[in-house]
């Protein structure tokens, strides 16, 4: 039979466990580090065009985040890397450079990253004239307060030093039948 736990114990044990963590030292809490032991692999997940789309290179996007991961990168790094490879790629019309116009034939495009062991995160929304909204994501992570920006608010403290806007591609605007779409 199991031994039944009272409620008195479990407050205090409860208060001890709490007044224990929040007395530590903050210099003995440090965020986790990625660390590769016991021969495990970090793992990286993309969609289908991850793994199809080179940009005229010979690494894929996973390949790319792969291997800077295993080589000590960080892993926002190595990641944003990888999804660059797709996003600058004109033959990839679902992101990035080679986009699909919205039904007024413009193309917008969204990002977001987190960086977990930094409890940081960044976000952009409805960005024109970008080429790599990753990037965008990652400089309104750490150059703001805000978490997310749109292209209806200014961005010129998170895209300080970003690339020259572009014009979508012709090969990027095929005729779809679609709402909204000729």
């Amino acid at each position: 039979m199991r031994k039944k736990i009272k409620r008195r114990d479990f407050m205090r044990t409860s208060a001890v466990a709490g007044l224990t963590l929040a007395t530590t030292k903050s210099s003995v809490i440090q965020f986790p580090n990625v660390r590769i032991q016991n021969g495990t692999k970090p793992v990286v997940i993309s969609s289908a065009n991850g793994n199809r789309f080179k940009n005229g290179g010979i690494m894929t996007a996973v390949q790319k985040a792969f291997t800077m991961m295993v080589g000590g990168a960080d892993v926002l790094d190595s990641v944003i890397a990888g999804v660059n490879i797709v996003e600058l790629d004109p033959l990839d019309d679902s992101v990035g450079y080679g986009g699909l116009p919205n039904a007024e034939g413009v193309v917008q495009l969204d990002s977001s990253c987190m960086h977990g062991p930094k409890k940081r995160a960044g976000a952009v929304a409805a960005l024109e004239g970008v080429r790599t909204p990753s990037l965008v994501a990652k400089a309104v992570m750490e150059n703001t307060p805000n978490r997310s920006c749109s292209q209806h608010r200014p961005l010129a403290p998170a895209v300080a030093g970003m690339e020259a806007p572009h014009r979508s591609l012709p090969l990027s605007q095929p005729q779809r039948a679609g709402p909204g779409l000729v």
